[in-house]
C-alpha cells in the first residue's frame, strides 16, 4: 500500500503539472490557484511535477521489507522478491526407537532364542540366535533365518544408542563361543542383532558358562545368561 509521503508527492506533483498546463486560475480539492504563472514558472512546474509523480510511483511500488517464505521442501527459506535463499536443516531430534521385546533368559546348549518374541527353543524357522555346541571345546553363537550380528565387545546395554543400532554394519552370522582363548562372547559382551524380521536388538552376555537345569552331563556349565532389548523398525 502507498505510504502517506508517496501520496503527498503524487498530489503535489499533479498540482504542479496543472500549473504548467493551465498556467493558473484553477481549483482542486477545495484550493484555488488565482494567479497566472509565467512561462518560466510553468516550465519549472512541469519538471518538478513530473519528478514528484515519478518519485511517488517508485515509492508506492517498492516494498519496505521482504517477507521470507518457508517452503515445504527441506525447510528452505526463500525470498519473495527474488533475492538469495538459505536452507536450514531440521534440528529436531529423531523419535526414539520403540521397544517390542525385552527380557533375560538362560540359553542352554543347542537351544534357540527368538528376539522378536522372546521365545526360547521354539520353531527353528523363526529363531534369531542358536547356541551351538559341537563338543567340549567348540561352541558357536549363530544367527539364524537371515539374522546378522555386529560385535560390540565389553559394554552395557544402556550405552548403546538408537543411532548405534541403525548405523552399524550387520555382517557376522557366527561368533566363536568356545571355552578357550578364541572365545568372542565372554561375560559382559554386547552384540547388536538385526533380526529375521528386520528389527534391531541389543544383546548382552550377562554370564558365560553357567550351570542350568537340563545341561547335558558331558557339557556342564555350558549355558549362557542373556539379556536383550528388541526394537521395531523405524
Amino acid at each position: 500500500m502507498p505510504s502517506n509521503l508517496a501520496i503527498a508527492a503524487f498530489v503535489f506533483g499533479a498540482i504542479l503539472l496543472l500549473i504548467a498546463i493551465l498556467g493558473g486560475r484553477f481549483g482542486i480539492f477545495g484550493a484555488e490557484v488565482r494567479g497566472t504563472a509565467s512561462r518560466a514558472s510553468r516550465a519549472v512546474s512541469a519538471v518538478l511535477g513530473v519528478a514528484l509523480i515519478g518519485l511517488a510511483v517508485r515509492m508506492s511500488t517498492s516494498p519496505d521489507s521482504v517477507t521470507p517464505d518457508r517452503s515445504d521442501s527441506g525447510g528452505a527459506v526463500s525470498n519473495r522478491a527474488g533475492g538469495s535463499s538459505a536452507a536450514t536443516s531440521d534440528t529436531s531430534p529423531p523419535g526414539r526407537l520403540r521397544s517390542v521385546s525385552s527380557g533375560q533368559e538362560v540359553l542352554r546348549g543347542s537351544y534357540t532364542l527368538d528376539l522378536d518374541t522372546g521365545a526360547v527353543g521354539g520353531d527353528s524357522s523363526q529363531h534369531d540366535l542358536f547356541w551351538r555346541l559341537d563338543d567340549d571345546n567348540t561352541r558357536y553363537l549363530e544367527a539364524g533365518n537371515g539374522a546378522a550380528f555386529c560385535l560390540i565387545g565389553a559394554s552395557d546395554l544402556d550405552r548403546v544408542a538408537d543411532g548405534d543400532l541403525l548405523t552399524s554394519h550387520y555382517e557376522i552370522n557366527r561368533l566363536n563361543g568356545s571355552p578357550n582363548a578364541a572365545n568372542q562372547i565372554p561375560s559382559g559382551t554386547v552384540v547388536l542383532v538385526k533380526t529375521q524380521l528386520g528389527r534391531y536388538a541389543k544383546v548382552r552376555i550377562e554370564q558365560y558358562g553357567i550351570a542350568a537345569p537340563g545341561d547335558l552331563p558331558e557339557w556342564p556349565k555350558s549355558s549362557l545368561l542373556i539379556r536383550w532389548v528388541t526394537y521395531a523398525k523405524p
